[in-house]
């Protein structure tokens, strides 16, 4: 079935992506939180994203990993629902362009979330701890 809805096939490609990309940023954390807590030597709970350096690799391969995987999934949604339409068969460079974009801006933003959220927290404990009058 071949159609023609530029904005609709536009606004569904990028839900999808962005979906996709928030996904495959939770299974990013799921993994390095998983890996610090399980794997020997253990880092506590409250301390994995502060203690990042003692688990390099496991970070970079669980980032790298998913985020090929966020990639490789923006492609295939893309394909899957705007290739059909007749708009974006002439511009496929465009629609691949907002399809990888925007599936990295969301996985991005929710490992920045996940990231900071705890650093921030621990950092507002520690502030509301100090003794008055330093």
């Amino acid at each position: 079935m071949v159609l023609y809805d530029p904005q609709g096939t536009l606004v569904r490609v990028a839900a999808l992506v962005t979906a996709a990309g928030m996904l495959w940023a939770m299974v990013a954390v799921s993994l390095i939180y998983l890996g610090s807590t399980r794997l020997e030597p253990r880092i506590p709970q409250g301390q994995i994203w502060a203690r990042w350096r003692e688990r390099r690799i496991l970070w970079g391969a669980s980032l790298i990993l998913t985020f090929s995987a966020t990639l490789l999934t923006a492609d295939a949604i893309w394909r899957q629902v705007a290739y059909p339409d007749l708009y974006w068969q002439a511009r496929v460079g465009e629609i691949t362009m907002i399809a990888m974009t925007g599936a990295a801006a969301a996985y991005l933003l929710v490992l920045l979330l996940f990231v900071l959220a705890p650093l921030l927290h621990r950092a507002r404990r520690g502030r509301l701890r100090r003794p008055p009058g330093r």
